[in-house]
Parts: C-alpha cells; structure tokens; sequence
C-alpha cells in the first residue's frame, strides 16, 4: 500500500496531467487563457474598424509608402468626398487604394519570423484577437505587405532590454492584472537583433493566482517583431518614449499594422505618473489607437492603476507557492 503523501502525489500527478501540465506549472496555456477575459464589445469592433481606417489614412499622409493609383475618399459614414461630420470631429478619413498588392513570399513573411506562428502550435493562442490579422493569415505574404507601410521608429535593441511594466492594456484580449515583461539576452548582429522575453502576471484581478508566460523579439532593420503566447501574430514597437540617462527608452507602444491590440509599458512608475502619462495618452490619440467613438463606447483601452497592483507583484515565491499549493491541495 503506498504512502499516503505518495498516494496524494499520485493522484495529484493524474489531475495535472488531465489538466496539462505546463499550465498547472503557470506556463503555456495558463498565460494564454482568456476565460476570465470580458467578451469583446461594440467598443471592441469599433476599435478594429477605426484602425483599419486609421492605417489607410497613414498611408495617406505618407504618400512614399503608399502605391501611386486611384483612390477615393470615404469617411466613417461610408460617404465619398465627405470630409467627415460635426458630431464625429477629429476622426480619420481614410484614402482607400483600389488593389492593395499582395505579394506572396515577400521577405518577412516567414512564420515566427516576422508573419503569424503557424496554426496548431502548442501552447499559443490559436486566433489572433484582430479580427484582420487573422483572415489575412489564410494569405501568404499580405500582412507583410501592409507591415512593410507602415512608419515606424528606428529603434535600438539595446535600449528595449530590461523591465517593463505594463501600463495600456486591450482589456478584451489581456487578462492579465499587475503584468510585467523583461527584455534580456540580447544576441545582436548588427543588422538582426535577437532577445527573450519573460512576463509575469496574475490572472484574473491583482489578487489572482501568480502566472508566467515567454515570448521572443527580432529586429531586423528598424523594425522590431515581438511575439508573446497571447497572440499567434507578432506585436511591432510603433512608438518609444525618450531615452535615459542611462540610454534606455522610457516608455514603448507596441501594436500592428490594424492598430489592435495594443501594450503600453514603461521603465518607472512614478515617472510615468508624473510626467509620461499625459504624453503617452497624446501618441496614442494622435495615431489612432485612442478615439472619441470608441471611448463613448466604453473604449478598447485601459489604463493601468498600479496603486492597486504594488502589493501584488509577482515574485518567484509567488509562483512557487502557488505550484506546492496545487501540488498537495489540488
């Protein structure tokens, strides 16, 4: 007869692998669940629209990155030549380009390495939460195409790498709560950059049990490509903040070419909330990833309220308890 700490161990042992393991032990599928995340909303859909819009406008005023050809204006209300309505002031209008090219096996196209992981893979979220990125994984080559306009910084590898907290969430996408990255192991060769990324959260509220996630980063040339478990389709920087004194960036935003989701994460907190909050919430409004119509909506955003978070960081006794816990008590 066995033990009964080694029956209990046992049987512990046959719940988690009915569960899955890596998930028990915080990684994988446990930082990719979305069960405790709230059902996207009108705000949601809308958000995505407005992207959408907001990127062709993008390429409207920067016509090098936009194909020469025929073009109409339409606005939100769908109607041509109509500059846009006194109720919806501020808002995009967008030159939509007749025959957007798509170019299959482009350079960038290659998955995880610059295009969308591969369906089936284990332990990443199988649908990428922008409802555009994930039709145009069904075509090689076409998200490359639409990254390949967009301006983004020249951005310096070295000065990603460190902590990060997460301070602008996609509530409808990120569960997690009181959720920092580090950028670390940078591999650079000169033009191509490399480096790992370790995140830890809690889930579902800051008071939630303590997770841990991985992901990845590749720069190549000035742009730089990050993928977490969240998201089959990889994240780009689109914005930085200035950089340190000691030549780190002081805040990053992190998108894609449809402009949803969106991360927003910074080095300090209390210099963020003395100085770069305001700044952060202007880049985001300028560029499209913040509207009037979706915060009448309930918005897509959420900033981040780290008062209700400084207690609840997660630390590697956090995460080791939290495994022993479910170990013996199930």
């Amino acid at each position: 007869m066995w033990p009964p700490l080694v029956a209990l161990l046992l049987h512990q042992f046959v719940l988690i692998h009915a569960q899955g393991i890596l998930g028990f032990l915080n990684l994988g599928s446990a930082g990719t669940s979305r069960s405790v995340a709230r059902p996207p909303s009108i705000g949601d859909y809308t958000s995505q629209g407005l992207g959408l819009l907001n990127y062709f406008s993008s390429l409207q005023r920067n016509p090098t990155a936009a194909a020469p050809g025929r073009a109409k204006e339409v606005n939100l209300l769908g109607l041509e030549g109509v500059k846009g309505a006194p109720d919806l002031v501020g808002l995009p209008n967008a030159n939509f380009l007749e025959g957007v090219p798509v170019v299959p096996g482009v350079a960038g196209s290659v998955p995880g390495v610059g295009e969308c992981l591969p369906r089936g893979l284990p332990f990443i979220t199988q649908k990428s939460p922008s409802m555009f990125q994930d039709f145009l994984r069904n075509i090689p080559g076409a998200s490359d195409v639409l990254k390949s306009l967009v301006t983004v910084p020249d951005i310096d590898a070295h000065s990603l790498m460190g902590k990060w907290y997460w301070v602008v969430v996609t509530p409808s996408v990120h569960t997690r709560f009181c959720s920092t990255s580090e950028f670390s192991k940078l591999v650079d060769n000169g033009k191509d950059s490399t480096f790992s990324i370790f995140d830890s959260f809690r889930e579902g509220g800051e008071q939630g049990p303590p997770k841990i996630g991985f992901g990845y980063g590749l720069k190549n040339g000035k742009k730089v490509n990050v993928y977490t478990q969240q998201d089959p389709c990889p994240y780009q920087v689109v914005l930085v903040g200035p950089k340190s004194s000691q030549g780190q960036y002081e805040y990053v935003i992190m998108s894609n070419w449809a402009k949803y989701p969106v991360i927003g994460m910074v080095r300090d907190l209390d210099l963020y909330a003395s100085k770069y909050r305001k700044e952060m919430e202007h880049e985001l409004r300028k560029e499209g990833y913040l509207n009037i119509l979706t915060n009448m909506l309930g918005g897509s955003l959420r900033f981040v309220d780290w008062r209700t978070c400084r207690n609840s960081q997660v630390t590697t006794g956090n995460i080791v308890g939290n495994i022993l816990n479910g170990l013996l008590f199930g």
